[in-house]
């Protein structure tokens, strides 16, 4: 897309506009897979701010061999989990295959679960576990 590729440059040339853009672009969604990898807002949003800086510092790093989207979700959840192994998380041993599959925001389980209900609940698994489950 070529309207990615100008973005991409810009953010290149340390472009304020285009980071801007950037950010506000994917920043929402980017903070979802976040929230799915911590224990509550205040550290997915410190995620979120620690991978956007790697985000900007590494966009050179960009080849235009996979959507922007998915290089950036990528660098996300790397981050998660960086920051999940500095908070000395640690997998315990937990049975998480009673637990329905992941399911996009609006959606419901099978049994009606709302999407935050569900997210609740694999925030109160051990950080590990809450991991394996993302996965």
């Amino acid at each position: 897309m070529k309207d990615e590729r100008t973005l991409v440059e810009g953010c290149r040339n340390k472009d304020r506009i285009a980071q801007r853009t950037l950010y506000e672009r994917f920043a929402g969604r980017m903070f979802a897979v976040c929230q799915r990898y911590t224990r509550s807002r205040f550290e997915a949003e410190d995620v979120l701010q620690e991978a956007f800086v790697k985000v900007f510092t590494q966009i050179h790093t960009f080849r235009y061999d996979c959507p922007l989207e998915a290089w950036i979700k990528r660098i996300m959840i790397n981050t998660a989990i960086s920051y999940l192994r500095k908070e000395k998380a640690y997998l315990d041993q937990a049975d998480v295959d009673d637990y329905a599959d992941a399911v996009s925001e609006g959606e419901t389980t099978v049994s009606g679960m709302e999407y935050q209900q569900l997210l609740g609940m694999v925030r109160e698994l051990p950080a590990g576990c809450q991991s394996v489950f993302n996965l």
